[in-house]
């Protein structure tokens, strides 16, 4: 495959000899040495000084293994090395799999010959600036790559930017590299952070941020003889081809920086335009097939032994390689390393093959019929991916382009030879029929990926198309991008720019931007449709000033202004006239877009009250947004209905909703609110009692949420694990256990919910002072129905486990204050779920023991509650849930 090393990494655990050449680094870590392989290649040879440093070096080995760019060093062994008395050239050093006495972990990678830019000599020519492009392109190809596999570097600085005769640029030292939304911060190099900054954002934030301070120190020698490099970088004036593409990555909010792929698409369109040679872009969009393909399977791949003939051809090296990296974990034999991996993996489901579609793609392949495409099998699918990848772009395949490869039948050559050249933009003369021909472009849905892009590389384009590309890439949730548009000059010159760009600005995350672009449009006039006023009225409602938002939405005839209004005065509990605003918001909608935001807004007013009329607003919303193609609303609201969903029991639309927006947040770059929307589909599996595929999605939505950083989230999904599986199940224990300490120092209701789930599944950690802190709390009528709810129900089924002894009169209380605690919430509000699940437990306490243990006054309760339940049973869509969790046995 071109761009990969061809040096193949050695799969075989048999001892290796490398010789070495000469020393290339030391640090407090280890050395790094120049090393020849026994087949003549060269390497760089990393070791550690002190064994305990093996896990991260297995990190290291990891990462370079699934990146796959020519951009970063590549993984060529990894083991044990066994060093000799004196270091020195031309002494050999023995690789081994097992970790003998005085063994120091090691890594090899592709040695890059070369000269880190910090060691450059200045220059100040024409020829320069061609080189800044080149470092800035290969530098964001590198990070897109190690992006597109959930990692971040962690370490962007010149030092680590290593320039190559053949004036190419190579990023090395993986030895900070994280995942890419970790907020934790380890060993980064202070120059290069926006320590002034309120928000640092994730990891891949601060390697863009890291990118465009590199950058500017390039073209800048007061930003290099700066202190404060970042603030030297955000004040110097920046020219052209550089100033959007710095200006994007220097955002002071992270959320508001595009991603690497768009640094590297537009500097390889500016380099072009400067008339620098190239390579097609054809074996990159391959090396991203690839490599998204083991993103989605990098859990998987890290702990399996093999792969049969059924998946990707390319899964079988990936998973040996994982095998070579995990002998630093385990240093007494490879042969324990892969403990629970028993059977080979095996081709990928739908739902995981729509997942990688999309994120190759991008959010328009969410909506595809996968079922028809998979059919080929996944080992056909890859070869035919892969060879489509050749040929034209994966961001401009549609569904029919990748039906037709996996059938194997022709696809149009010239129109694929058209599509594969309109990717590497070039600026055409723009004249009437062209223009036309772009402004369709990007009002259709989704947008075309190429009109956007000839927008953003032409700097001479009309407003009114400028304005056109930034509302096609805020419906694509792309904001980083859309704010380099809107600060262009002469943007503002077209009706309504300026509320278009004071709402990107508030979506980007520069909220003091936002208010006072939204502020000079209503100062000139230029509000007819009351969208700036509606973007301040946002902003006053997000900070829970919501006096300020009533005013400023109060009055206004448009469609935004009556959304913010409803959701004041729902955030106020004035839900009539909440309802009321929607009504009338919903007369005046203009646009798909405009009548999803209203009816997400009358679901959010309902949900509270009206489980069906909040079901049925999501529903619409969702169905609003897709026509819209309006990506962020669209994952936001079937969240929503999929929450909906499993309230009212309608857990087919719960699971579908759930899988899609899951992997929509996941390819805006949001796994923690990937996680939230997982946690429906679990919940509503579960329902089913179907105990694998309910683990199947928690698993993901733990995922998502460690990505994330979610704690509570992650906690979530631990728990719908423990409740899937029987009680003293050690998963279950293990899942309850976790979600505990995840959730120390969280909410009472949070820590009621823990116990609760440490109580069934009989874990040591719930002793007897914990177990009366829970009564208490759960006896607290300020405590959420649920998590009591959840505490009485688990304190039940541990009297039914237990064994009752009627004659006890400690039993006797006990099982009194159980009961009796049951049927008080018989009557809560709460989700019907939630109430049978619990409930059930009581009852069947009440089966085994019969009505003569009750205690006083319980019977009529019950009898009342029963009646209840089999009403709503009636009327729900679960009647089948009295198969799942015992409801027949008193029903």
């Amino acid at each position: 495959m071109a761009g990969v090393n061809p040096d193949k990494p050695s799969l075989s655990l048999a001892p290796r000899k490398f010789r070495l050449l000469r020393p290339a680094g030391e640090g407090g870590f280890g050395r790094v040495w120049r090393a020849e392989r026994e087949n003549g290649a060269i390497v760089a040879l990393k070791w550690a000084h002190d064994p305990s440093a093996a896990e991260s070096l297995a990190h290291e080995a990891e990462v370079a293994s699934l990146a796959l760019s020519p951009r970063l060093p590549e993984l060529v062994d990894v083991g044990w090395l066994e060093l000799p008395t004196e270091m020195a050239a031309g002494a050999e050093v023995v690789a081994t799999p097992v970790a003998g006495r005085g063994a120091r972990p090691f890594v090899a990678l592709s040695w890059v010959e070369g000269v880190p830019l910090d060691q450059r000599e200045e220059t100040r020519t024409e020829e320069d600036t061609d080189q800044i492009l080149l470092v800035g392109l290969d530098a964001a190809e590198a990070l897109a790559d190690l992006h597109g596999i959930g990692t971040a570097h962690g370490d962007i600085k010149p030092q680590n930017l290593v320039l190559g005769s053949d004036r190419r640029t190579h990023v090395i030292d993986l030895g900070l590299s994280c995942p890419a939304f970790s907020t934790a911060i380890e060993g980064a190099t202070p120059r290069y952070l926006a320590s002034s900054d309120s928000d640092l954002g994730d990891a891949r934030a601060r390697d863009l941020l890291a990118l465009g301070v590199v950058l500017t120190e390039l073209i800048s020698a007061g930003v290099r003889a700066a202190r404060d490099a970042v603030s030297a970088s955000r004040a110097a004036r920046i020219p052209a081809p550089f100033d959007e593409v710095c200006g994007a990555l220097l955002s002071r909010c992270p959320t508001a920086r595009p991603s690497a792929r768009w640094v590297a698409d537009a500097l390889r369109t500016a380099a072009r335009a400067r008339g620098l040679g190239l390579p097609d872009r054809s074996e990159k969009d391959v090396r991203s097939i690839r490599a998204t393909y083991l993103r989605v399977r990098r859990h998987e791949i890290a702990a399996a032994e093999s792969a049969d003939a059924t998946v990707a051809p390319w899964l079988s090296e990936a998973v040996a390689l994982a095998a070579r990296c995990r002998v630093l974990l385990h240093p007494t034999g490879a042969a324990s390393a892969a403990r629970g991996a028993e059977k080979p993996l095996t081709a990928l489901p739908i739902e995981q093959i729509t997942r990688w579609l999309v994120l190759s793609c991008g959010p328009h392949a969410a909506s595809w019929p996968v079922h028809s495409i998979a059919d080929v099998g996944e080992a056909a699918l890859a070869e035919a991916l892969t060879a489509l990848a050749r040929r034209m772009p994966p961001e401009m395949w549609t569904f029919h382009d990748v039906e037709e490869a996996a059938r194997g039948h022709a696809i149009d050559e010239r129109e694929a030879r058209v599509r594969a050249a309109r990717a590497d933009v070039a600026v055409e003369p723009l004249d009437a029929a062209r223009a036309a021909s772009l402004a369709l472009a990007l009002a259709a849905v989704p947008p075309e990926a190429t009109a956007v892009s000839a927008v953003e590389a032409d700097r001479n384009a009309p407003a009114p198309l400028v304005v056109a590309a930034a509302d096609a890439l805020r419906r694509l949730g792309e904001f980083g991008r859309a704010k380099s548009l809107v600060l262009r000059p002469g943007f503002r010159n077209v009706e309504g720019a300026w509320a278009l760009a004071s709402e990107i600005l508030r979506r980007a995350g520069e909220l003091d931007e936002a208010r006072k672009t939204a502020e000079d449009a209503i100062a000139a006039g230029k509000d007819a449709s009351g969208r700036a006023r509606a973007t301040l009225s946002r902003i006053a409602l997000d900070r829970g000033h919501t006096d300020e938002a009533q005013r400023l939405s109060e009055g206004g005839a448009s469609a935004a202004l009556a959304e913010t209004s409803a959701l004041t005065l729902a955030r106020r509990g004035d839900t009539a006239h909440a309802l009321s605003e929607v009504a009338r918001g919903e007369a005046l909608a203009r646009t798909s877009e405009e009548r999803a935001r209203l009816a997400a807004a009358r679901g959010y007013v309902l949900h509270p009250t009206d489980p069906e009329g909040a079901f049925s607003a999501f529903s619409a919303a969702a169905d609003y947004a897709l026509r819209a193609g309006a990506v962020v609303e669209e994952a936001t609201y079937l969240t929503g209905l999929a929450a909906s969903a499993v309230d009212l029991g309608d857990l087919g639309t719960a699971i579908k909703s759930a899988e899609r927006a899951g992997v929509l947040w996941e390819v805006l770059g949001r796994p923690a609110l990937a996680a939230r929307a997982l946690l429906a589909g679990a919940a509503a599996l579960a329902m089913l009692g179907s105990v694998h595929e309910t683990r199947t999605v928690a698993r993901a939505a733990v995922e998502r949420a460690r990505e994330g950083g979610d704690d509570r989230a992650r906690a979530y999904a631990l728990w719908a694990i423990a409740d899937a599986l029987p009680p003293g199940d050690a998963e279950a224990i293990g899942a309850a256990e976790e979600a505990a300490t995840l959730l120390v120092g969280g909410p009472a209701e949070d820590t009621l919910q823990a116990s609760a789930r440490l109580l069934r599944h009989g874990s040591a950690r719930l002793d007897a002072h914990r177990k009366r802190t829970a009564d208490a709390a759960a006896e607290d009528p300020a405590n959420k129905v649920a998590a009591r709810l959840a505490w009485w129900g688990a304190r039940a089924e541990a009297l039914v486990r237990s064994g009752f002894d009627a004659a006890s009169t400690e039993a006797r209380e006990e099982a009194s204050t159980v009961v009796t605690a049951l049927v008080a919430l018989c009557d809560a509000r709460a989700r019907l779920p939630n109430v049978g699940r619990h409930c059930t437990r009581g009852m069947n306490w009440r089966h085994g023991w019969g009505a003569a243990t009750l205690p006083d006054g319980c019977s009529p309760p019950i009898g009342k509650w029963r009646a209840r339940c089999s009403l709503e049973l009636r009327r729900s869509k679960w009647r089948w849930y009295a198969l799942c969790d015992g409801w027949s046995r008193w029903r």
